[in-house]
């Protein structure tokens, strides 16, 4: 059994963690402190929220410099340190990569908006207005509101699945899908042994950016409620898995780097065919069911959840003891 099949894994999110230096704010120096303490609760793997360089319009998940550490959280120095002595005491480190969108301060994005002809424009999602101005379709942010900025200078929209400071990367681009394999390997390079990829199941994007359907099922959060996000994902995956499937690419530059080390990503609801293709994917090795914390903890809702996620309906399933699951 691999190690990220039954290992524990024990997430830290650095800023309320250990403090090594004192400001008041968490840091690597801290969790390499506690290791020893880590060690003892038998944990196998820390998986370490984002650390890299970043304005913290959503505390690290926007991100502004994919190979360097966030100052007030330290250096690769420290980084190292942290690996090195994780290492020592049989502790792998995951970390968290954040690969569907960017930071606007982004180098990158600072480029792709300086010009519609700038080298850099194909990285994000842009789109032309609608003739009476208003966003290319309906797609909503999960965060509220609509998931489309125009920018003023180009006069065109680009696509925000979250806060207008986190443009979408485009990855029906080849020049993205090359960063990202400098940026695994740099990390891979420095010893980490896996990924948690963040917001994988909504990362490519319907290459003609139709408007979503209306949900079929009801979510804990109004916002999803509005519409569903089925189209953008699921339609977009199929389309790249005829081309070559994105997960499987990932997977295979990660294998080359560092004979296959462990990952884990996580699946939102309202994305089930994802959530079911990630069953056959080489990629997806473990799913963190975010599902659990948007719904009540009793028997019935937690039947419907899981129906929902399996099955893409809200009828309840049986479990019938062999491993099989029928719904009904």
């Amino acid at each position: 059994m691999t190690w990220w099949r039954d290992g524990v894994i024990y997430q830290i999110y650095p800023r309320s963690y250990r403090d090594a230096n004192g400001d008041g704010v968490g840091d690597l120096a801290g969790i390499t402190e506690r290791l020893d303490h880590l060690a003892w609760l038998g944990v196998d793997a820390i998986w370490i929220t984002p650390i890299t360089v970043s304005p913290d319009n959503d505390w690290g998940y926007d991100v502004a410099h994919y190979m360097a550490v966030q100052p007030v959280l330290g250096d690769l120095d420290a980084f190292d340190r942290l690996v090195a002595e994780a290492a020592a005491r049989g502790i792998r480190v995951v970390l968290d990569l954040v690969p569907n969108h960017t930071s606007s301060k982004h180098p990158w994005f600072r480029e792709a908006r300086a010009s519609r002809t700038s080298p850099r424009r194909d990285y994000y999602v842009w789109a032309d207005p609608k003739p009476d101005g208003s966003p290319p379709n309906n797609w909503r942010s999960s965060f509220g509101g609509p998931a489309w900025t125009r920018d003023p200078v180009t006069g065109q929209y680009y696509l925000h699945n979250f806060l207008p400071t986190q443009p979408d990367l485009n990855w029906w681009s080849e020049a993205v899908r090359e960063e990202f394999d400098r940026i695994l390997r740099f990390w891979f390079d420095r010893g980490v042994a896996g990924f948690r990829i963040d917001v994988c199941h909504a990362i490519v994007k319907d290459k003609e950016l139709r408007d979503n359907v209306r949900n079929a099922y009801s979510s804990a959060r109004a916002v999803y409620d509005e519409l569903s996000s089925r189209r953008r994902m699921s339609d977009a995956a199929s389309q790249l898995a005829g081309d070559k499937d994105l997960q499987d690419e990932i997977r295979s530059a990660i294998d080359e780097i560092r004979n296959a080390a462990g990952r884990v990503k996580d699946v939102k609801r309202g994305a089930p065919e994802p959530a079911r293709t990630a069953k056959n994917s080489l990629l997806l090795m473990v799913g963190i069911f975010v599902g659990l914390l948007l719904n009540p903890i009793t028997g019935p809702a937690l039947r419907r959840m899981l129906a929902r996620q399996l099955f893409g309906s809200g009828n309840d399933f049986v479990y019938q003891g062999n491993g099989s699951k029928t719904s009904s």
